[in-house]
């Protein structure tokens, strides 16, 4: 028997979300500022980088806008967006 694992829209259920690979002076407390911000919807730690889903109409400037007015530089920024295959895995993996 099969376990429903999302629901709702096609076009919203394949949304290719922004994703932005962020490094700072303070890692930590840019993840501590990201994860209450209504910027993000996601934040992880990757081998020393954050990997942040960035929210609908946000963009990296408003990231980097943000982490200046932290007194946080960023040293490392990258835009990607979410493939419909990494989605899929998603989906599909075993929790």
């Amino acid at each position: 028997k099969g376990e429903l694992r999302d629901n709702g829209p096609v076009m919203e259920l394949l949304a290719e979300d922004e994703i932005m690979e962020i490094s700072c002076t303070n890692n930590e407390m840019m993840k501590k500022k990201m994860e209450v911000s209504p910027m993000v919807k996601e934040v992880e730690s990757e081998n020393g980088i954050l990997v942040i889903t960035l929210s609908e109409n946000v963009l990296p400037a408003d990231i980097n806008a943000f982490a200046f007015s932290n007194d946080l530089v960023i040293h490392h920024m990258l835009s990607r967006k979410r493939s419909l295959e990494s989605q899929f895995l998603e989906l599909v993996k075993e929790d």
